[in-house]
């Protein structure tokens, strides 16, 4: 299929969140503010599969947008759940191929910060996401003019040792989110101490991807979509879990 040279900055986009526990989609100009944008958001826990595609229905009725008019489809390329990321980027990817448009996989580390500079006036943020199995994925970030940029950028997985020292790095009243400090108490314990403005509950939203999107510009054909990062393990054997467990008690 020959995808046409479409100007994704002159159409409008459609995001789709998906690689956690919450399904999340929008559909925006480019340019147009946040109030103009179409957003439908819900917890599914692991029942992405079932629910997305009516999200997408719903959101693309409301906003009388035919699929063939759309100029795009991005989707959080992750870090996030095994399965949930293939659903989110199978998902982005047939649409593109039925509107003959192109995609972007936005680093969902990228979103959340982004989302987070929003939220706290600090200058430098640590993102850190909870990968299981005792390790987290994290990337530091700068605030610029019309959002944040990477400074440490898709590090991980991380041990709780390598994390706490990322951390440790990070200038006093920096700004911390993500779930890896949902999930792991002594990560929270070590922003604070740091002076942080810690932010619990820090999730993807898929409004924020429009615009991280729009900031990175990473289009590429429909057939080229694929989630940014895949580990190579996604379970412990019996034995890792006795011993993470035995850790996680002291």
């Amino acid at each position: 299929m020959i995808v046409a040279p479409i100007d994704a900055r002159a159409h409008r986009i459609l995001a789709i969140a998906a690689a956690d526990g919450w399904c999340s989609v929008a559909l925006g100009d480019h340019g147009a503010p946040p109030s103009d944008e179409v957003v439908r958001e819900m917890p599914v826990d692991n029942f992405h599969s079932a629910v997305l595609l009516e999200m997408v229905d719903t959101v693309l009725r409301a906003a009388d947008c035919p699929l063939a008019t759309i100029g795009g489809v991005v989707f959080d390329g992750g870090p996030g759940g095994f399965t949930n990321l293939r659903i989110g980027c199978a998902v982005a990817q047939g649409l593109a191929f039925a509107a003959g448009v192109r995609v972007a996989a936005v680093p969902s580390l990228h979103t959340l910060a982004h989302h987070l500079a929003g939220i706290e006036p600090c200058d430098e943020s640590l993102v850190l996401s909870d990968a299981r199995m005792g390790e987290v994925y994290g990337a530091s970030f700068r605030r610029v003019a019309g959002g944040v940029a990477a400074v440490r950028d898709g590090l991980g997985p991380l041990s709780m040792v390598q994390a706490t020292a990322m951390i440790e790095q990070m200038p006093a009243g920096a700004s911390f989110g993500g779930s890896g400090f949902d999930r792991h108490v002594a990560l929270a314990e070590a922003a604070r101490a740091r002076g942080g403005r810690l932010t619990p509950g820090l999730r993807i939203h898929a409004q924020t991807m429009l615009r991280v999107a729009d900031r990175l510009d990473r289009w590429v054909a429909a057939a080229e979509a694929a989630p940014l990062y895949v580990r190579d393990k996604v379970a412990l054997d019996i034995d890792e879990q006795r011993n993470l467990h035995v850790a996680d008690r002291r």
